[in-house]
């Protein structure tokens, strides 16, 4: 093989090890070891004099670090699924026959990504997660009247702490005096002993009927 298919193989190499970099950037996790490790191999490298055996161990050390990175690709997946779910609700693509799709791709994020590896929640890969879990309870909310995303967070008791910001962002949104049964409400779950929770499948009712901001559509 000629030292100038080395040099490609080297080039594709990099950029693919860079790229997985950066989404773990994007995605809020600790880089900064990747980055040390990527630049000591292209530092020694350019330290040769770019011989053929030169460009194979480059190579070689950057596979090594590619399979290092690749344990991020499932999350890397999941960050893409939310960043497409966010699209569809942001255009208001859901009906009761897409529905259901999207919310098992989401309850697949959350079951077999966000739950078992308990990772830090204030990554933004989780932020993103819970945000889109958020918009598709209202979605099915508005179009079922109930959530299999709500339930199941219930169920395996899933910190709900960044779901409560949401929640608040939303009432904050409202004249609660325009709106007694939504008071109501938010003052009943004020009042309760222990931390206060607004994630309350009740109140998130009373929020959509308050702002309706889901214009979904029912199967007809």
């Amino acid at each position: 093989m000629q030292i100038t298919e080395y040099e490609k193989k080297y080039n594709n190499s990099y950029n693919d090890v860079n790229n997985m970099i950066n989404n773990i950037i994007e995605m809020g996790f600790d880089s900064k070891q990747y980055e040390l490790k990527l630049k000591e191999i292209i530092d020694n490298f350019n330290a040769t004099n770019h011989t053929l055996s030169d460009y194979i161990d480059a190579i070689s050390k950057l596979h090594i670090l590619h399979n290092e990175l690749y344990k991020y690709d499932i999350y890397h997946q999941a960050f893409n699924t939310c960043k497409w779910l966010e699209r569809v609700i942001k255009h208001k693509n859901i009906t009761s026959d897409t529905l259901d799709d999207l919310v098992a791709q989401m309850l697949y994020i959350l079951n077999n990504i966000v739950k078992p590896n308990s990772i830090d929640n204030e990554l933004n890969i989780v932020k993103k997660t819970y945000q889109t879990a958020y918009e598709l309870i209202k979605a099915e909310i508005t179009i079922n009247n109930e959530s299999k995303i709500y339930t199941y967070l219930k169920e395996e008791a899933v910190p709900t702490t960044y779901f409560n910001k949401l929640i608040i962002k939303d009432i904050e949104k409202i004249n609660i005096t325009n709106h007694p049964l939504l008071k109501e409400k938010i003052e009943e779950i004020s009042q309760s002993n222990g931390d206060i929770n607004y994630f309350d499948i009740s109140l998130i009712k009373r929020i959509l009927i308050s702002i309706p901001t889901c214009s979904y559509k029912k199967k007809s």
